[in-house]
């Protein structure tokens, strides 16, 4: 009996001894910059999207890699994030484990030409209830100068098979000169990586650039947040669209809208060199005075279009971005990085 009670105490002494191995309850995304290795190549790798961070989702990026530095293609890669518990480490792979086609890398398929694609941007909803899009754009100059185009699959509960509608252009903006880089947002609309869709669906305002004054600057074109995505993008005439006021004198590219939060590129006057990141925040129906990132993301090289994320369980967001510094693999790689939770 005595032995039986021994063996009892050292198990309880045992198992109460036992470590936690959930030490990180809250997850942090790396302070500084990251190199995505496994994704980037010798060539230039820039202009990124992606909408989910687990789950393996697709991120596509403009990249030069397949015609040797010649025009550029919009790619993807199935990748792999990971955050560990027990050692506090977030981990990034590249996914070859996935064999199955997605309506995505269908329309980016559909999307490459022998011209260049840049800036690819997605972005799904539920309109009506039963049914679920998939919105890609991207830029191609095929025509020229750069014009925005988009791509659709919509699946509906009653239809036999997805929809689909590949390369139609964006006409209600000017085409006459260069337009890149589309980001919607609207009231609550935040993406969020542990979802397939955006918090909400009412999207009011589509964000891009244009050099139609002669330097890129920023410019906001105003939707119907109560109509169907699609109809909106098919209009014809010529819509009014705003100069925003946080533009300079210089370039301001690669706009992209999270929640309340912008991010952008510029090579205005005091940043540390060629183009640097900048944010700016919706406050009071304004766009706050633009903030440069700093010397932890910024170099005397190019920083170029930045992505914003939300992930639940995450005491900062993660931005991802381009740069052609030193270290990389050469030319354009891109970068993730975590960023204060300005968000929400």
């Amino acid at each position: 009996m005595k032995n039986v009670v021994l063996i009892t105490l050292f198990l309880f002494i045992l198992i109460a001894c036992k470590p936690n191995l959930i030490k990180y309850k809250t997850g942090h995304f790396p302070d500084s910059p990251i190199n995505l290795q496994e994704i980037n190549s010798e060539f230039d790798d820039y202009n990124s999207d992606l909408n989910i961070i687990f789950c393996k989702p697709l991120l596509s990026f403009s990249s030069n890699r397949e015609t040797d530095r010649g025009t550029f293609d919009i790619i993807s890669k199935t990748i792999s994030f990971s955050w560990d518990q027990e050692s506090g480490i977030f981990n990034f792979e590249h996914d070859t484990s996935i064999t199955w086609y997605s309506d995505l890398e269908l329309m980016i398929d559909s999307s490459n030409s022998t011209y260049n694609e840049l800036g690819p941007y997605t972005y799904g909803y539920r309109y009506p209830e039963n049914c679920y899009t998939q919105v890609y754009l991207y830029s191609s100059d095929i025509q020229g100068n750069y014009n925005i185009y988009y791509s659709y699959a919509k699946s509906c509960t009653n239809y036999e098979e997805t929809q689909y509608s590949f390369a139609n252009k964006i006409s209600f903006i000017d085409t006459s000169s260069n337009e890149l880089y589309p980001s919607f947002y609207g009231e609550n609309i935040f993406f969020h990586n542990d979802e397939w869709e955006p918090v909400s669906e009412k999207i009011s305002n589509m964000i891009y650039c244009s050099d139609k004054n002669g330097q890129f600057d920023i410019y906001e074109a105003n939707f119907d947040p109560n109509s169907d995505l699609i109809n909106l993008l098919s209009i014809n005439e010529v819509q009014n669209v705003e100069l925003l006021d946080i533009n300079s004198l210089q370039d301001d590219k690669c706009p992209f809208v999270n929640g309340k939060l912008m991010v952008f590129a510029s090579n205005r006057a005091g940043g540390f060199g060629g183009y640097d990141l900048y944010y700016s925040q919706k406050i009071d129906a304004e766009w706050s005075i633009p903030t440069n990132f700093g010397s932890n993301i910024n170099t005397e090289f190019d920083e170029y279009r930045p992505i914003t994320i939300l992930q639940h369980g995450f005491d900062n967001n993660l931005m991802i971005f381009s740069s052609d510094r030193d270290g990389g693999k050469g030319g354009f790689d891109l970068y993730y990085v975590g960023i204060h939770q300005m968000i929400e």
